[in-house]
């Protein structure tokens, strides 16, 4: 995907990640998928640092509220 909301960078970013939820310090995009099966579902949360193009997910749920990302 490309571009970046509520941030300054314009990026481009594994469109696999899932929704975009926001970007933090106009470096790190937040994204969240949710794979269901019917009966049980499973959240993950993935940052992607858009400087190194790395990519680090969690099997969590996240909030944000400014530049605070709190993974549990």
């Amino acid at each position: 995907m490309t571009g970046v909301l509520n941030s300054k960078i314009h990026a481009k970013y594994p469109g696999d990640l899932g929704k975009f939820v926001t970007c933090v310090d106009d470096r790190f995009i937040i994204a969240r998928y949710i794979l269901s099966d019917g009966k049980d579902s499973f959240e993950f949360n993935s940052i992607y640092d858009v400087e190194n193009e790395t990519q680090k997910s969690y099997e969590c749920r996240c909030a944000v509220k400014g530049g605070t990302v709190v993974l549990y």
